[in-house]
C-alpha cells in the first residue's frame, strides 16, 4: 500500500484526529472534546482543504472579498454628486444654493443696467440743455442710449458670463471637497 493512503488529497487532513503528527498538544490535553465514548460511535471526519501555496512557494492568495450589508436597503449617504444625481433633498439644497448664486448674480447686473440706462432719461428730462448738445453731428441722448448702450450691454453680459462661470467652478470645487 502507497504511504499516501488514506489521507485526504492536496494536503487536506481530517478536523478531530488531533493535532498534526509531532504536535503533542499542551500539556494535560486528553485529546478532543468527545473522545470518551466507544469508537464506533465517532461520527466521520470532516475534511477541510488546506490551500495549496503558490508556484514559487508563496503564500496562498489572499480570501475571497464579501459584502456585509448591516444597514439593510438603506444606505447612508456621503458623495454629493450621487445626491445631486440621485436629486435627493440634500441634492437639492445644493442644487438651489448654486440656482440663487446665480439668481442673486444676475439681478445685480441687470439692476446695474437699470440704473444706468434709467437715470440718463432723468437726467435728460431734468437737464433739457444736455439733450441739445451734439457730438460727432448726434444729439447726445441719441449718442449715449441708442449707440454707446450696446458696447455697454455687451460689457455687462461679458462680466456675467465669467462671474457665472465663477460661481459653478466655486460650485463644483465645494461638491467635490464634501
Amino acid at each position: 500500500m502507497p504511504p499516501d493512503a488514506g489521507k485526504p488529497a492536496g494536503g487536506a487532513r481530517p478536523v478531530g484526529d488531533g493535532p498534526p503528527a509531532g504536535d503533542a498538544g499542551p500539556v494535560g490535553d486528553a485529546g478532543p472534546v468527545g473522545d470518551a465514548g466507544p469508537v464506533g460511535d465517532d461520527p466521520p471526519p470532516v475534511v477541510v482543504p488546506v490551500p495549496e501555496p503558490r508556484a514559487g512557494g508563496g503564500r496562498p492568495g489572499p480570501p475571497e472579498r464579501v459584502r456585509i450589508v448591516l444597514a439593510g436597503n438603506e444606505r447612508v449617504r456621503t458623495d454629493p454628486v450621487l445626491e445631486i444625481e440621485e436629486q435627493t433633498q440634500v441634492g437639492d439644497v445644493l442644487v438651489r444654493s448654486l440656482i440663487r448664486a446665480q439668481l442673486a448674480l444676475a439681478v445685480r447686473l441687470a439692476a446695474l443696467i437699470a440704473g444706468l440706462f434709467g437715470v440718463l432719461p432723468l437726467l435728460f428730462a431734468l437737464a433739457p440743455r444736455l439733450s441739445e448738445v451734439r457730438v460727432f453731428g448726434l444729439q447726445l441722448p441719441w449718442l449715449l442710449l441708442g449707440i454707446l448702450g450696446y458696447p455697454v450691454m455687451l460689457g455687462v453680459a461679458w462680466v456675467y458670463v465669467r462671474l457665472a462661470d465663477r460661481n459653478e467652478r466655486d460650485f463644483v470645487a465645494m461638491v467635490d471637497r464634501s
